[in-house]
């Protein structure tokens, strides 16, 4: 058990929460989200208001153009950020509005739909639970 580790957090000593035999191996709800992770969605999205004109502005080709980008900055960053997912529902509803073509509709929405699903995981995920120690 990990009952011995204590870790300093802002001058104060913390430990792990020893968990109960009974409860061994069960999940936690997975209806508490984080009041941190939600400013940080709300942060970003609020953010840059100017991408988001900008935009929807831009014409088709214009759009393409801004998605090679943004699959680029994501391969090269290795992850998507919180500003990232929000930045991509962003471009990929407006793609999924001008698409002349289903394919590139269905595209759109596809890269839509799981940049929700990231967002709604980033939710999701529970840092570990500390006990004060006094």
């Amino acid at each position: 058990m990990t009952s011995g580790i204590n870790i300093a957090l802002g001058g104060r000593q913390y430990q792990p929460v020893p968990r109960r035999p009974g409860l061994r191996g069960t999940k936690m709800s997975t209806n508490v989200v984080s009041l941190n992770k939600i400013r940080a969605i709300r942060k970003a999205k609020n953010r840059n208001p100017a991408y988001h004109a900008r935009i929807l502005s831009m014409n088709k080709v214009e759009l393409l153009d801004e998605m090679m980008l943004f699959q680029q900055e994501r391969s090269q960053l290795g992850h998507l950020s919180v500003e990232m997912m929000v930045r991509g529902q962003i471009l990929f509803k407006a793609l999924e509005k001008s698409a002349e073509t289903k394919e590139l509709h269905q595209l759109a929405r596809s890269y839509r739909k799981h940049l929700q699903l990231e967002l709604e995981a980033f939710l999701k995920t529970q840092p570990p639970v500390l006990d004060k120690v006094d």
